[in-house]
This record gives structure tokens, C-alpha cells and sequence, in this order.
């Protein structure tokens, strides 16, 4: 990860160790450059989590690029991890839907998915013909105790609107994970 410092940066820094497991800063591909006037050093560091072993700074020196590259991997990992339930929280968290002519909030919640995606093929099979019985539509937003009824359209809507909330979710997730290697 870029960091930047107007000191220069230590190579290799052993940090903390916790139940055996030691924590080190690693640095490589330091550039100092002048901003007004000052020494600004610019540098790609990683922390990398190991287990304790003895002469552990001659150890990291004789693997300091397998280790760097580790790290990576370890912060990429944690990264992709807190993305990963930050979208699932935010796809959960409900969403605007205008499929009854005005915004609404619908929850999102798994249950509420399938009921959704349940009612869209009852409305696409309503809309063919092939349900012998037109089935009546209904589903409540976030907020309401009772019931909207919908029309088939108004369902196919709150569909696409749910489908585009969980995409919108996952293109930012794709899109912070993208960002942190440029």
C-alpha cells in the first residue's frame, strides 16, 4: 500500500508480538520527493503477521520479498473480507423502490428477496396466461403493517429495482477492492 512519510522509512520493522505471533512493517520502492519545501518519502509498506522464530530480523531479510508479497496477500484478504459484509449489510439494509408511482423502501432482507423473487414469477406467469387463476399481487414496504396490492408490472418493477439495489452494491464493494492495488 502507498504510504507516505517525511521520515525515512525504516526496511524492515519488527513490531508487537502476541501469543507467538509477531508483527512487522515492511517497506520497499522509497522515493523521496520535495513538496514546499520538505522531504516527502514515498514508499509501497505492508504489515505481515508471522510466527515468532528465533534471529527473526536475519529471517525476514533472507525472505523479505516472499513476506512483502504475503502480506499483500493477508491485507488483501482482510480487505476483501470487511467489503464483503460492508455489501451484504448494505444489500440487507433495504431499498428504494418507485414501482407504486412514489419512492418506497422495501427491506431486503433474505426472506423478503425470496418473497420478491416469488412474486415476479407469479406476475411473469399471471402476465403469459399459464396460471389458470390471475393471482392477486401483494407485498408491504419497510415502513407499513399492511399490504400495497400491485399490478404485474408494478411486481416485475420492485424485481428490477431489488436485482439493481444488490448490483449497485456489489460494483462498489468490486470498485473499493479495485482501488486499494492501483
Amino acid at each position: 500500500m502507498k504510504t507516505q512519510s517525511t521520515i525515512t522509512p525504516d526496511k524492515i520493522w519488527i513490531r508487537g508480538l502476541n501469543n507467538g505471533i509477531r508483527t512487522i512493517n515492511l517497506t520497499k520502492n522509497v522515493v523521496k520527493i520535495k513538496k514546499e519545501e520538505q522531504d516527502i518519502f514515498e514508499y509501497d509498506e505492508i504489515t505481515v503477521v508471522i510466527q515468532e522464530r528465533d534471529n527473526i530480523e536475519k529471517y525476514v531479510l533472507d525472505n523479505f520479498e516472499a513476506l512483502f508479497t504475503l502480506g499483500q496477500a493477508q491485507f488483501a484478504n482482510k480487505k476483501y473480507e470487511e467489503f464483503s459484509n460492508e455489501c451484504a449489510s448494505k444489500i440487507l439494509s433495504g431499498f428504494v423502490s418507485n414501482c407504486l408511482g412514489e419512492d418506497k423502501v422495501f427491506d431486503s432482507g433474505m426472506g423478503n428477496q425470496a418473497t420478491i423473487q416469488g412474486l415476479v414469477l407469479t406476475a411473469l406467469l399471471n402476465k403469459s396466461g399459464l396460471m389458470p387463476k390471475q393471482e392477486i399481487l401483494e407485498h408491504k414496504t419497510i415502513n407499513d403493517v399492511g399490504c400495497y396490492p400491485f399490478t404485474n408490472d408494478q411486481i416485475i418493477k420492485l424485481g428490477l429495482d431489488l436485482k439493481a439495489h444488490i448490483t449497485a452494491c456489489k460494483k462498489e464493494a468490486e470498485l473499493k477492492m479495485s482501488e486499494l492495488f492501483k
